[in-house]
């Protein structure tokens, strides 16, 4: 009976050894098992973050694409020119923009001087010269009229840009990259130079000879300085097929 007693002790002293460690190994088991769940949770956050961080720099590092130049201006006078004409192409087809070209003349400090002629016949006209011009340019005169339904529409805008070898090829050039035109009906021996949209309306471009520049009646000039000066305008073609100088002026 003491023998049977004592093998109990021992046995269940063995049950007692095997289950304390059995439940000391558990969490063990369990931790390692958690720290290597965080530690792969660790890791794909490391590389999220990694590949965020590598796309931001590279976005930082690719370099923003810098506006390049309208036009290869060769000087000065040639940048004013194209910068009217930029503006004019901008708002010669709206309805009611002669406030926009105001603001753009004063924006440049031109001084723009603003007139009104109401007539029963032809209807109410705004003209808009300015005081001072762009290098290389002057003479800016606009001519807005209001139509039966009280719009105002851009009928006349001209302008002059500086003589000088190849001014009027340089000019033709600039009108046609800010007014999108090509091409063009040469008339006067060279001298003009006439483009239409299809919109109703032409531009076209004048090397003013003697003849012009004496029958000129809004501006002054001088036959020594201002010969060879180029005029270019965009205006209405009132006359369907006609025959006005500015227009369609004789070979």
């Amino acid at each position: 009976m003491k023998k049977v007693l004592i093998l109990l002790l021992v046995i269940l002293s063995l049950g007692a050894f095997f289950f304390l460690k059995s439940s000391s190994d558990s969490p063990s088991e369990v931790m390692h098992e958690e720290d290597h769940s965080s530690h792969d949770h660790s890791h794909q956050h490391a590389e999220v973050k990694e590949k965020s961080e590598t796309k931001a720099k590279k976005i930082k590092a690719t370099p923003q694409k810098v506006n390049e130049p309208s036009f290869d201006f060769a000087d000065k006078d040639e940048e004013s020119f194209y910068q009217v004409q930029e503006k004019i192409a901008e708002v010669y087809n709206k309805k009611n923009s002669e406030k926009e070209l105001i603001k753009f003349f004063n924006d440049q400090g031109l001084e723009p001087q603003v007139s009104r002629q109401d007539d029963p016949y032809t209807g109410s006209m705004i003209m808009i010269r300015t005081k001072k011009a762009l290098p290389g340019t002057r003479y800016y005169h606009v001519q807005y009229f209001t139509d039966e339904a009280g719009n105002t529409f851009l009928q006349h805008m001209s302008m002059e840009f500086r003589p000088g070898p190849g001014a009027l090829d340089r000019a033709r050039a600039m009108i046609e990259k800010t007014f999108g035109v090509s091409g063009g009906e040469v008339a006067r021996n060279g001298n003009f130079v006439k483009y239409n949209p299809g919109d109703g309306r032409i531009i076209w471009l004048k090397r003013m000879e003697e003849k012009d520049l004496e029958n000129e009646v809004y501006n002054a000039y001088d036959k020594s300085k201002d010969l060879g000066t180029i005029q270019a305008a965009v205006e209405l073609e009132i006359h369907e097929g006609g025959h006005d100088d500015h227009i369609h002026p004789d070979d």
